[in-house]
């Protein structure tokens, strides 16, 4: 009964180690914060969840959305998300936050002392690596396209030399404070060497200066299910549009009226995820806020700004004024395209959210056409109408004279 019992006891401790080294693990830490005692919160999300918290670090948030995210996993955004900047720009003194991710793909163990005094949460299924990197390439799009800062960060790409330098990873550094690293495998002892001495760099330089860490382990693909829908809430054919349209910010960083030497300010994580989604339903055409208008028009499909149309004040009777605004889509953003013999088209647009083409020109080309043909038709019907409708001489057969008779 005990070897039974025993054997029992094995299959679930194997089961649970299995299930374990299944899961994706995440490490992220901020250097506002400071190190932690020890590696806190045993968290288990979804990937769609990782993906927006990941997004925010990064501060990529205009490209996704929270719609429809459940009270549970906005707690989990806002506890492993890096501290928002204030609203209306940084102190003259500040200086913008260095935005690191590692994605480190074929690693099932992270036994690394650097780690120690990290946040972390797992992430469970396990994407496939495929998925990882892809997510790594709508992310590295998704930077290109955010306004460049003041700054470097020579010493940050100084610590990743040795890893960038390997064929097989991938180093995104943009001119905006965002680097993005993807290790693709870590095999063998001196790669894990290699890869432990560069997060203790990142990590000292985290401790020296405004940065924000998020790395990421994905185990071997033999552990890891890869199916036809990217767990990550990716398609291939909206990251494909997104990286084509290169979508500016929702929220552009601007400079601080009230303080002329400040710095950017930071974007909100409220804006559309791709702006490739399709709209349905009908789209009203006034909106009560700015963020309002460009959630529900997914920031006028690229294709224009919401604007404020008008707004009004009324005076109720107990003498307090209430203020309605109206904001709605201004259509300012016509795509051009250039044609295989150099020559360009370019295509206006139209509607609530931006998202019809307008067809005022060639409505006028076919309504023109149409209607020229249809004069040409009638005028010739009415040139015959009169031919035919003209006398014919009395005597048809005037002065020509038969043949005599005999």
């Amino acid at each position: 009964m005990r070897l039974f019992s025993l054997y029992w006891l094995l299959c679930a401790a194997s089961s649970t180690v299995a299930a374990a080294s299944t899961a994706a693990k995440v490490y992220v830490f901020d250097s506002e914060s400071g190190p932690l005692d020890s590696a806190s919160s045993l968290d288990t999300i979804d990937a769609a969840t990782a993906r927006l918290i990941l997004a925010q670090r990064l501060g990529l948030g205009q490209y996704h959305s929270i719609l429809g995210v459940d009270d549970e996993s906005i707690r989990q955004i806002n506890a492993f998300s890096s501290k928002q900047q204030a609203l209306f720009g940084y102190d003259r003194q500040s200086k913008p936050v260095s935005r690191l991710l590692i994605v480190i793909d074929g690693m099932d163990e992270q036994d690394f002392p650097t780690l120690k005094g990290f946040q972390t949460f797992s992430i469970s299924p396990a994407p496939h690596p495929e998925d990882s990197f892809q997510l790594f390439s709508t992310f590295a799009s998704e930077a290109a396209s955010i306004p460049t800062v003041d700054g470097d960060d020579h010493q940050l790409l100084k610590a990743l030399a040795a890893e960038a330098e390997h064929p097989e990873n991938t180093l995104k550094a943009f001119a905006n404070r965002r680097v993005l690293l993807h290790v693709k495998t870590t095999k063998g002892v001196e790669q894990l060497d290699l890869l432990g001495k560069t997060l203790q760099d990142v990590y000292s330089l985290a401790l020296e200066r405004k940065m924000s860490l998020s790395i990421m382990f994905i185990p071997r693909a033999s552990k890891s299910t890869k199916t036809s829908k990217n767990p990550f809430g990716l398609t291939k054919r909206a990251a494909k549009a997104q990286r084509a349209s290169q979508e500016q910010p929702l929220i552009s960083k601007q400079q601080s009226a009230s303080s002329p030497g400040a710095s950017l300010v930071e974007e909100e994580f409220v804006s559309p995820f791709l702006a490739s989604k399709v709209l349905s339903g009908p789209i009203p055409t006034c909106f009560s806020s700015r963020s309002a208008c460009e959630r529900g028009t997914n920031n006028c499909t690229s294709h224009g700004s919401c604007i404020l149309k008008w707004s009004t004040e009324t005076t109720n009777e107990g003498g307090s004024v209430s203020k309605q605004d109206c904001y709605g889509c201004a259509c300012t953003k016509p795509e051009v395209r250039t044609n295989s013999d150099g020559s360009k088209k370019t295509t206006k647009f139209g509607g609530a959210a931006c998202h019809k083409k307008d067809v005022v020109f060639p409505f006028w080309l076919l309504a023109g056409t149409t209607i020229f043909l249809m004069g040409i038709v009638g005028f010739g019907l009415s040139m015959l109408y009169e031919m035919g409708n003209q006398e014919l001489p009395s005597v048809i057969g005037a002065g020509v004279s038969g043949p005599t008779a005999r």
